[in-house]
């Protein structure tokens, strides 16, 4: 008999916590199929109709394009790609990956999993997932500078890089940049 009011009374509680429960209470925002693309990875070689990519798990697979793509604004070696095939293995769709998040400042952490937290100027940080082999092969430790930290929207691909100056870099002065002048010949025997 206690067995049974025990069962029943947790019987009622859950029933009274999902009464009040909100219907839905997720905020994920809702994808379309076919929205985003299937693989990511590193553009190793382009030449004529193959590209030759490096997915995300370091294999590097060779691809014929199909005659309907469009390379949009061309690929370039050492790009990040989203790309589908189609039931024959050849490209169907290329394009780059949205960004989602990107800071610039300097590395203040690394922890064994190869998470790296960047810290910009103004306090601002953004911690992702870059891999310890990926950070051994930067040669980017903590206290670099000038670095960027990018995360890119339905992938688990993360770029960490050294950029040549933080925010906006300043244009080349008018009339193109200046030439530095040549060195006095150097006096020789004739």
């Amino acid at each position: 008999m206690k067995k049974l009011l025990t069962g029943a009374a947790a019987t009622l509680v859950i029933a009274g916590i999902a009464a009040f429960a909100p219907a839905s209470s997720s905020t994920a925002q809702e994808i379309e199929p076919g929205s985003i693309p299937t693989n990511f990875g590193l553009v190793r070689s382009y030449a004529g109709n193959t590209v030759a990519i490096q997915g995300l798990d370091g294999e590097i697979q060779t691809y014929n394009v199909s005659d309907d793509v469009a390379l949009s604004g061309g690929i370039q070696p050492g790009q990040l790609v989203g790309f589908d095939t189609d039931e024959q293995g050849a490209l169907a769709r290329v394009e780059p990956p949205q960004v989602d998040q990107t800071l610039e400042g300097t590395i203040t952490l690394i922890d064994e999993a190869g998470n790296v937290t960047v810290t910009a100027p103004d306090g601002q940080t953004m911690t992702a997932l870059v891999g310890t082999e990926a950070v051994e092969r930067s040669g980017l430790g903590e206290g670099s500078t000038k670095v960027r930290l990018t995360t890119y929207q339905g992938t688990g691909a993360n770029k960490l890089c050294q950029s040549k100056c933080i925010g906006p870099c300043p244009a080349p002065p008018v009339g193109g940049v200046p030439e530095e002048p040549l060195p006095p010949p150097i006096p020789a025997l004739w």
